[in-house]
Parts: C-alpha cells; structure tokens; sequence
C-alpha cells in the first residue's frame, strides 16, 4: 500500500522564485515530498485569469495561449511594455492560491495549488 498522498491533498511547503537571465521561474516543493520546477513561460502561457482563459478560447488548461480573435495578447510586441515572460513577484492567495505579477504589467491569474501540480506534471 502506497503512502503516497493524493495530488488534490498535496500542498505547497515551500515555493521559490528562480531568477535566471535565460529562463526563471518556481521551484516548488509539496507536502508529499515531490519537488517541481515550472518555467515562466509555461506559467505566462498556462495563466488561468479570465483575459486569458477567453483569448486560449476554453474554459480549461489543456490549450496553450493561441489567438482566437485574430490577435495573440501575448505575443503582440507594439502593445507590449516588458518580457511577457519575467516573472516579477509572487504572492500567496489565502492558504489555497498564488498570484503571479508579470514585467509587463499582468497580474490578474490566480494558481491554484491543483493547477500548479498538474501543470508541473504535465509540463
């Protein structure tokens, strides 16, 4: 019989942010002992705020950030102040979440735990 904790139970015991000149991110290791590292630009690309989630053109997180309206918000360089992809601040949302702050101004994606375990084991 495993030990091993159900990843819905898991939890954060420490999350740090890599600051890298190539590619930063976190580094986070869960209560089940599990340690996982998620780029910047897969949090940028996976960011769950509602701007987001309509330009990926679904309700979930099994799309990359793709244009639906003709227009990537992401990749459009002229509107764009900033690295899309550095990530400038961290800070916890209650006991459940993280919100992510962007160089470019982003703000508004809140991680759930869950969503963070999946995207480190998808990723």
């Amino acid at each position: 019989m495993s030990n091993a904790k159900p990843q819905s139970l898991c939890f954060p015991v420490e999350v740090e942010r890599i600051k890298s000149s190539k590619e930063g991110g976190l580094r986070i290791s869960w209560s089940d002992g599990v340690e996982t590292l998620l780029s910047s630009k897969t949090l940028r690309i996976q960011c769950p705020c509602a701007t987001c989630v309509e330009e990926r053109g679904e309700s979930n997180h099994n799309t990359p950030l793709t244009p639906v309206s003709g227009r990537a918000r992401l990749s459009i360089a002229s509107e764009v102040k900033g690295n899309i992809y550095s990530l400038e601040a961290v800070r916890p949302v209650g006991n459940y979440a993280l919100n992510l702050s962007w160089e470019d101004g982003h703000k508004t994606g809140i991680y759930s735990w869950a969503l963070l375990r999946s995207l480190a084991t998808n990723s």
